[in-house]
């Protein structure tokens, strides 16, 4: 199984998130994480959160028709400094849940690098 990183033309279209991560394997190409990025300044909280959990329901699709096990996909969604992460799965009969599995600040200087460690710990909760 390959691992790939993406990043997807803003021209071919707009509802793609800005980055993706997919894996490779038997023939096709599985989502399995989503990650958008907005700058500080814009204000369109909503539509990203929305716009990840579509593109979570994408990716998700495929792996539940295969009938994988525990299929689960992943987002991360960077609104300036702030990121935030989510889990979207079929636990309840075919509704397929988003659940926030973090939050955490990025380092803004120097002086933040003791915030490395508990963005790792929040990271590695996605286990992909």
């Amino acid at each position: 199984m390959g691992y790939r990183i993406r990043a997807f033309c803003k021209i071919r279209a707009l509802s793609l998130p800005d980055f993706t991560l997919n894996a490779v394997s038997h023939g096709g190409r599985f989502g399995l994480l989503a990650v958008e990025v907005k700058p500080p300044s814009n204000g369109s909280a909503r539509s990203d959160l929305r716009k990840i959990a579509n593109e979570l329901e994408l990716m998700l699709e495929p792996l539940v028709d295969l009938d994988i096990e525990n299929p689960t996909t992943c987002g991360v969604w960077v609104d300036g400094f702030q990121c935030h992460l989510y889990r979207m799965d079929p636990r309840y009969n075919g509704v397929y849940r988003l659940v926030e599995s973090g939050v955490f600040e990025l380092p803004r200087v120097l002086a933040d690098i003791l915030k490395v460690k508990p963005i790792m710990e929040v990271l590695l909760k996605l286990k992909i």
